[in-house]
């Protein structure tokens, strides 16, 4: 967490320096390429002996992290400050990966990333159609398309139909973000003694993207918390809260926890969050599957789409003379075979081309042993059925909008404390959660 804030910081004092230093157009040459691999990057050092092969006229450097297989937090902190320098000052790499940790908003502001439109727009060999092109579109910006995602994760909930028929919750009354509010809202005047909306508390605030509220102007630098959806948004937030542990126990992950939460008639709904990806959710379906059906259900957003969060994505120095190069470079990065290596894939993260999310994803996550009994569920669950991966997909297919987690979120959140604690109240806490994100935004 330490590395992610200060790499924040980073991104946020050098994004000025880096608007002189980036933004103006360079004379293209093409006659290299060099690459960052960072830490434990498999698909880009596979990507880079593919390329090599393909475009044996290209002299292509290769700058690698340092950290082999072991993690170091401060040795990694060092080398991605120091990669990161030398990219807001328009030096350093040709090409390389953005993990979902930056601040994309003010990444995009800053002019570090090229424009990749012109060799998007024209390739007529690039098969479009395979991939989510709502995810892909999420690097627009001012007309400009300033990277290429390759993975992202969907905000999902999963529960069981017998608990749904118990509680008396109507999943098809859930059409958008504020019907899903009402729903629950509903469902809290008759609920089940003891029974929690959500394992996790912070669902509620963590999903702020995924309800399509847009709630910041980053042309003005300004924050609107002044409606009155917006306020019963925090209402709602503040109940689920209120729900959570006092010592935060409930705040762990990787041992089937939501499915014997559910099981043991604790909660409605196992929650969604960063670190719950697409593996955890197929882990704790099969072990629902163990003692009931297993239903998923996305946070819809106001207009009843899907908000997608970026987990990882590949962009271009704003003045690299090497952009013809590098953008054949993410072409083979995002190939089959270059997916198929193994570690390519971003643990629990959803690629963004359907054929690789079906040919090697899916397949061994669906039916592989959990090697021992966790939580009382045993080592071999039913598998995740053919029919549950196509509703999964069609979930995908419904995303329409995406974007990097924002970090205006935490401060926003951070603000909101008193008025979820019960200190303040509402109309006094907006008006210092304004001050704070807006002076965020301001920087």
């Amino acid at each position: 967490m330490k590395k992610k804030i200060i790499i924040l910081s980073l991104i946020s004092s050098l994004a000025i320096l880096c608007l002189s230093g980036c933004s103006s157009e360079v004379k293209q040459t093409n006659k290299e390429l060099t690459v960052y691999i960072g830490f434990k990057e498999a698909d880009m050092k596979s990507a880079v002996a593919v390329y090599k092969q393909k475009y044996p006229e290209v002299n292509v450097n290769v700058i690698e992290s340092k950290l082999g297989d072991k993690w170091d937090e401060e040795a990694a902190l060092n080398e991605e400050s120091s990669f990161l320098s030398e990219l807001m000052s328009g030096k350093g790499v040709d090409v390389f990966q953005m993990q979902w940790y930056w601040d994309m908003d003010k990444v995009k502001e800053s002019g570090m990333l090229a424009d990749l439109s012109e060799f998007y727009e024209k390739d007529t060999t690039f098969d479009k159609e395979n991939y989510n092109q709502a995810v892909m579109d999420s690097a627009l910006y001012e007309g400009k398309r300033l990277y290429i995602p390759l993975s992202y994760s969907i905000p999902l909930l999963l529960s069981t139909e017998s608990i749904l028929k118990k509680e008396d919750f109507h999943v098809e009354n859930c059409k958008d973000f504020v019907s899903f509010r009402k729903e629950t809202e509903k469902w809290r005047e008759h609920k089940s003694l003891g029974r929690k909306l959500f394992r996790l508390g912070k669902t509620t605030t963590f999903n702020l993207s995924a309800t399509g509220y847009g709630l910041v102007d980053f042309h003005t630098k300004r924050i609107n918390l002044d409606s009155e959806e917006i306020k019963d948004y925090f209402r709602w937030c503040k109940a689920a809260l209120a729900e959570d542990e006092k010592d935060g126990s409930n705040y762990i992950y990787g041992g089937l926890e939501g499915a014997a939460a559910l099981r043991d008639g604790k909660i409605i709904f196992e929650n969604s969050l960063q670190a719950y990806g697409y593996g955890d959710i197929v882990r704790n379906c099969r072990a629902i599957n163990t003692f009931d059906k297993s239903v998923m259900l996305p946070i819809r957003n106001l207009e009843g789409g899907v908000t997608a969060m970026i987990e990882s994505a590949v962009g271009v120095r704003g003045n690299s003379v090497n952009k013809q190069n590098a953008y054949n470079f993410i072409k083979v990065l995002l190939s089959d075979d270059v997916q198929r290596t193994p570690g390519a894939q971003v643990k629990g993260a959803i690629p963004v081309s359907y054929k690789v999310m079906e040919d090697i994803v899916y397949p061994p996550t669906s039916n592989t042993t959990f090697g021992e009994e966790i939580n009382g569920f045993p080592k071999d669950c039913p598998v995740f059925a053919k029919e549950q991966q196509e509703e999964f997909m069609r979930y995908t297919k419904e995303v329409n909008k995406a974007c990097f987690l924002p970090k205006w979120r935490n401060k926003l959140m951070e603000a909101m404390q008193p008025y979820f604690n019960g200190e303040m109240s509402y109309e006094e806490c907006i008006k210092q959660a304004k001050e704070q994100v807006e002076l965020y935004l301001s920087e």
